[in-house]
């Protein structure tokens, strides 16, 4: 693993991550945007389902990702002082994200403050041991100047990497792949 991903396995329990999709299929779900000098629908850049929790179960999450800032703060050796604020998002068959990059330097672009993006995942993809919940959906990040790293989603796992990083998520072929997304500043 690249020294510049924090990944950690077991940050919240099965319990949680399985309250927190039950949680989503009573949420309101619409199509994910894409920033492109503005918000954006493009089904084909990006197709997945932006999820809202109530009220209730958005402080929950909330406090559940502020509990994972020390992490992130040690490892990147940063001061986290505040963040987007949690996104739940499901990719459901044939959903994906094409190569992007969470931060664009441009002053005022929306998203030139981000310094980390985190990922929570809420379900499992199948590997070669294991069916998981969904197949599919692995997490394709791309270092400056290295090779390519596949991550496969597992419930309950962290995964941080600097927000100027491009990356994908590669097709979901069966099931649905949850996962709860913010970036800090």
């Amino acid at each position: 693993m690249n020294e510049a991903v924090l990944l950690a396995r077991s940050v919240w329990t099965p319990e949680l991550c399985r309250d927190i999709r039950k949680a989503m299929d009573d949420g309101e779900a619409e199509p994910a945007e894409i920033v492109d000098g503005g918000f954006t629908l493009d089904t084909v850049a990006r197709n997945a389902l932006d999820v809202t929790l109530s009220p209730a179960w958005t402080r929950t999450v909330e406090a559940a990702v502020q509990a994972l800032w020390p992490r992130i703060e040690s490892f990147f050796a940063i001061d986290v002082s505040w963040s987007v604020g949690v996104t739940c998002l499901r990719y459901q068959e044939g959903g994906l994200y094409r190569r992007h990059r969470d931060r664009d330097p441009a002053p005022g672009s929306g998203t030139d403050m981000r310094r980390v993006s985190l990922i929570v995942w809420l379900s499992t993809a199948t590997t070669t041991r294991d069916r998981g919940e969904f197949d599919g959906g692995t997490l394709r990040l791309y270092p400056e100047g290295a090779d390519a790293i596949d991550i496969p989603p597992v419930a309950g796992t962290l995964v941080a990497f600097p927000s100027d990083w491009s990356h994908e998520v590669l097709p979901v072929t069966r099931g649905t792949r949850d996962a709860i997304v913010d970036w800090v500043y």
